[in-house]
């Protein structure tokens, strides 16, 4: 993670009232590159 991405990161947590951790573990899995292939194509 860029040290940009990290700041997002933590407003989006703050906003939500949540850590870091727990907004982090809370979006889910991260897509694999074939996944957003199979699906933007």
């Amino acid at each position: 993670m860029t040290d940009l991405g990290a700041e997002a990161v933590a407003a989006y947590a703050g906003w939500q009232g949540l850590d870091v951790d727990t907004f982090v573990r809370s979006s889910g899995p991260v897509l694999a590159e074939a996944q957003v292939g199979r699906s933007v194509l």
